[in-house]
């Protein structure tokens, strides 16, 4: 089974991944905010995997 963290990561990066697919199998064109909305979805991703695994080494 998956974890939580483990799901809500894989739901995260599913947008920004759909459209990494359609803009290379597709050739969509990706304008700047949904640029910036992936950037910011991945920031995010980070930032939260970051603070789990700190939270995880004090415990």
């Amino acid at each position: 089974m998956l974890s939580a963290s483990t799901t809500s990561v894989i739901g995260m990066l599913e947008p920004v991944l759909a459209g990494l697919f359609a803009w290379w199998w597709l050739g969509e064109v990706l304008n700047g905010v949904q640029l910036l909305g992936a950037i910011i979805v991945l920031v995010g991703i980070y930032l939260a995997d970051k603070y789990r695994m700190e939270s995880e080494a004090r415990a």
